[in-house]
């Protein structure tokens, strides 16, 4: 179902920057730091459009889609924890602040 990746909601970024801090080493650690989730960009542009009651678009694969970036986050997790907010509630933040909030205003 099109380009996949782990998506992570900034509130998860900012409160894992200490645990990321404390696990720094030199020679420095390698981790690839990323959401829980693995999702789509065609399945958060459908949620987002059910949230807003917006049309859902036509998707078409081409040679300039930018590919899937899966990231495999298994070493980050016992150093940082889960995530605590998954990509349905990151988004329906986004929605919800977009609505309120719109650009321009």
């Amino acid at each position: 179902d099109g380009s996949r990746y782990n998506v992570i909601h900034h509130d998860d970024i900012v409160g894992q920057i200490p645990a990321l801090l404390d696990a720094a080493t030199v020679p420095a650690s390698i981790l690839n730091w990323g959401g829980d989730e693995v999702v789509s960009v065609e399945e958060w542009t459908r949620y987002l459009c059910e949230l807003t009651g917006t049309p859902e678009p036509t998707f078409e694969v081409t040679d300039h889609t930018i590919p899937s970036a899966v990231i495999d986050t298994s070493v980050a997790r016992p150093l940082l924890g889960p995530c605590e907010i998954g990509w349905r509630d990151g988004f329906r933040r986004l929605a919800d602040h977009s609505i309120s909030e719109p650009s321009g205003r």
